[in-house]
C-alpha cells in the first residue's frame, strides 16, 4: 500500500516495526497524513498500519514543514546497520519548508524521541 521507508526489529519482544508515510482515514473518518507503523511477529503476518505522528507530507500544496523520509533508529543499537532497537529508539525525518506547493532547498533532519510499549511492540511518540 505504502512503500516501507526503514524496518527494524524490536530487541526486547523480536516484533519487526516497519516505518511508512502515508494518508488514511482514521475512526473519526477524518484523513490523516503522517508517520505510520506496521508490526509483525514474523515479516508474513502484519498489524497496522496506525499513525504514529501526524504530520504534512512532501507534495502536499497546503503543508508547511512537509517530512519524508521517516525511519526508527536506535543509536544504542548492538547491530552494525542500526537493524534492531531497544525500547527508546529516535523516529528520524526530514523537514522541508515549503513555498505554496514548492518544496525549498531548505531541509532539516530531525530526531524525535518514541517509546516503543514491550507488550504490544508498537510504538508510541515520548516527550522525551
Amino acid at each position: 500500500r505504502w512503500p516501507v521507508t526503514s524496518l527494524t526489529r524490536h530487541e526486547a519482544s523480536g516484533t519487526f516495526i516497519a516505518t511508512m508515510r502515508g494518508r488514511a482515514k482514521g475512526s473519526d473518518g477524518r484523513e490523516r497524513t503522517g508517520v505510520y507503523v506496521a508490526t509483525s511477529p514474523d515479516l508474513v503476518h502484519w498489524a497496522g498500519p496506525a499513525l504514529l505522528m501526524e504530520a504534512p507530507l512532501f507534495g502536499s500544496c497546503d503543508a508547511s514543514d512537509a517530512i519524508s523520509y521517516p525511519a526508527l533508529i536506535d543509536p544504542d543499537s548492538t547491530d552494525r546497520n542500526f537493524g534492531t532497537v531497544g525500547d527508546h529508539p529516535a523516529l528520524t525525518f526530514v523537514r522541508a519548508d515549503t513555498d505554496g506547493c514548492t518544496v525549498t532547498p531548505d531541509r532539516d533532519i530531525v530526531l524525535k524521541r518514541v517509546r516503543i510499549d514491550p507488550t504490544s511492540a508498537s510504538a508510541r511518540r515520548s516527550s522525551r
